[in-house]
């Protein structure tokens, strides 16, 4: 669901060495099997219109230490970084079905006196009893794996490529009308055996729930 903004000055997200060729995928819904049922209207919670930021923090201390077993993002040592990058977002998500939600996104990315507004568009589906995420950007398609946490109106989203590194972990919550990401990424040069030192958190707020 939340969809990276990469490939522009400074991480625009992320720095990375060279930006992938984008590649062209299928969003169309997926034909439903009784795999998914599980997962059913697992992404209804995020139906709406969603306004806020994404802060990109880096870590002084990252990459000088062994990866923690079983890290997870703690919002409140994140916020505690130098912040690197901030991004103006609104998200808007429509469930067509209990398994298959589109995506609109429109970030703008604030550097200086200059903004650059990219939009992006994008789908989070249940197929073969497994949860996507795919959105295509102007640059790239950006495709991610998800899973259930033991919290309600929780997903785990994670990215693993190796030409260039993009490995990611974040966590997406809804509560009440506030939707909250927390997580971390490897990039570019970085070490995936160490400790991060690109984390971001970000938090939204819901707008319109027209689409409930």
């Amino acid at each position: 669901m939340i969809k990276f903004h990469i490939c522009f000055s400074f991480f625009f997200l992320f720095i990375v060495e060279k930006c992938p060729v984008k590649r062209q995928i299928d969003l169309s819904e997926p034909t439903f099997s009784a795999r998914d049922t599980i997962y059913q209207d697992i992404f209804r919670p995020w139906d709406g219109i969603w306004e806020g930021t994404f802060i990109t923090y880096e870590d002084p201390e990252g990459q000088t230490r062994p990866l923690s077993p079983l890290m997870r993002p703690d919002t409140n040592l994140i916020k505690a970084l130098p912040i690197q990058s901030v991004v103006k977002v609104r998200q808007q998500y429509q469930s067509v079905t209990p398994y298959f939600q589109k995506v609109n996104i429109t970030d703008r990315y604030i550097d200086h006196s200059d903004t650059i507004t990219v939009r992006s568009e994008g789908i989070n589906k249940v197929e073969d009893g497994n949860l996507w995420c795919i959105v295509q950007k102007p640059e790239e398609t950006v495709i991610h794996h998800g899973d259930t946490a033991a919290k309600s109106n929780t997903i785990i989203w994670q990215r693993a490529e190796s030409d260039p590194l993009r490995k990611e972990y974040f966590e997406e919550t809804i509560v009440g009308d506030i939707y909250y990401i927390a997580g971390y990424g490897y990039y570019g040069e970085d070490d995936s055996t160490l400790n991060p030192r690109t984390w971001f958190f970000a938090k939204y707020r819901a707008i319109s729930d027209y689409f409930r």
